[in-house]
This record gives C-alpha cells, sequence and structure tokens, in this order.
C-alpha cells in the first residue's frame, strides 16, 4: 500500500500536481460514497500522519459527498483524495485497474 501511494504521488507530481475537473471529481464522489467498498481503513502510524498532507495537497479541494467518503476496501486509498486526481495519475502510479475494481467504479469507466 505504502509502495502505491509512493508511486501515484511520484505520478501526480510529474504531472504538475493538476487535480481533475471538480464536476469529475463530484461525480466520482456520488459513486463512491454509494458503493460497498466505502468502508473505514485502519492504516499504520505513517500512513496517518501522511494522509493529512496529502489533503491539504490537494488545494482544500473538496466534494459535496465528503463527509462519506472514508476509505476504499479494494486498494486502501482515501477515497476523500482519490476523487480527485487525475486518471492518468492513478493508472500510472497503480498498474492493473480493471482487473480489481468492482464494474461500477468509475477507475475502470475512465481507464477504459
Amino acid at each position: 500500500d505504502v509502495f502505491r501511494f509512493l508511486n501515484i504521488m511520484k505520478a501526480w507530481v510529474q504531472a504538475g500536481g493538476v487535480l481533475a475537473p471538480s464536476e469529475l471529481s463530484a461525480r466520482r464522489s456520488v459513486i463512491c460514497a454509494s458503493c460497498p467498498h466505502n468502508v473505514s481503513i485502519k492504516g499504520c502510524a505513517g500512513c496517518a500522519a501522511i494522509l493529512p498532507k496529502l489533503i491539504s495537497l490537494l488545494k482544500g479541494a473538496s466534494t459535496p459527498h465528503d463527509e462519506q467518503l472514508e476509505g476504499c476496501g479494494v486498494c486502501g486509498c482515501s477515497l476523500k483524495a482519490k476523487v480527485h486526481l487525475p486518471i492518468e495519475v492513478m493508472v500510472e502510479g497503480d498498474g492493473s485497474i480493471e482487473e480489481r475494481f468492482p464494474e461500477w467504479c468509475w477507475l475502470r469507466e475512465e481507464s477504459a
């Protein structure tokens, strides 16, 4: 999980730290908020310290569903952060998306 996180952050920084458009992030958050894989993720102390910094890097980006977003039970990522990242960054940093995520996931749709 830590390795995947670092790969995604590396890809995001190399792409210029650009965020997905707010309308797209909002659409993604609707999908994640209703997903059965939207669960509380218990992480290590390192991840707990990194996550708040990641969210602050997102320049205060938010969606109307932030209070409903927890963690992705498939990959372990914070959904509050993940919905804001460009799909290219997710694919480059995470690899084989299609096989792991459920058919209704926006990651599968956007990476196809």
